[in-house]
């Protein structure tokens, strides 16, 4: 599930643990913490004890397989030149 404006309207705050970017997090609008406790004590401090946690994974939406026009439908092994 992607929030975007109109499903942001029913979260009060999302936060991303653990990004290695902190570029995407901020580009999205939410807000970024170091590590899951860090995470957690963010969300606590905003909702208070009754916070919840939804974990979202999933797997790559596109996986590409790239290759050179000639070689479609010829053996891997053909050299270049």
């Amino acid at each position: 599930m992607v929030l975007g404006r109109a499903g942001r309207q029913y979260a009060g705050k999302i936060i991303v643990a653990g990004a290695k970017n902190a570029h995407v997090p901020a580009r999205m609008g939410w807000d970024r913490a170091d590590s899951l406790t860090e995470a957690i004590s963010m969300a606590r401090s905003f909702v208070g004890p009754s916070a919840s946690i939804t974990l979202m994974k999933w797997p790559p939406i596109v996986m590409a397989d790239v290759r050179v026009g000639w070689q479609i439908g010829k053996s891997a092994d053909r050299q270049i030149g």
